[in-house]
């Protein structure tokens, strides 16, 4: 969703509304909450600045300039067993986006539950070389 965000602020000549973002982005009623919380992400980390009361102006140099899932699928092969503060810590994702990402990927079969270790879920990459070959090459 932010990469959508980032496309059509792009578009706007000038200060933008949120609104008038919303509009352009053509969002269907169910993807407004996602449009949210990448709205306030993108408000927090600087990319969004605001100008007056209900305009803003896009940052880009505020923007990530890494890849996260590409790092969080790279550090999930390498780490072998792992809970989601270890792949925060070694991605610098945040930490709701990393256990999203790993219940999404639970519940495709891609991960699997290890058990606790002090209290702290930990999982594992069900089958390397396929998680090697389709996620992290």
């Amino acid at each position: 969703m932010a990469a959508r965000v980032r496309a059509a602020v792009r578009l706007m000549p000038g200060p933008f509304s949120r609104d008038e973002i919303i509009n352009s982005m053509d969002l269907w009623s169910r993807e407004l909450q996602t449009f949210n919380t990448s709205w306030l992400d993108m408000r927090r980390r600087g990319e969004l600045l605001q100008t007056n009361d209900d305009q803003y102006r896009y940052n880009s140099t505020a923007a990530p300039q890494a890849d996260v899932k590409n790092r969080m699928m790279r550090a999930m092969h390498v780490k072998g067993v792992f809970s989601a503060a270890d792949i925060k810590k070694l991605t610098e994702a945040d930490l709701s986006y990393v256990h999203a990402v790993i219940r999404r990927m639970v519940k495709a079969g891609e991960l699997e539950f290890t058990g606790y270790y002090d209290r702290v879920k930990r999982f594992r990459v069900k089958n390397s070389e396929k998680f090697y070959l389709e996620r992290v090459k």
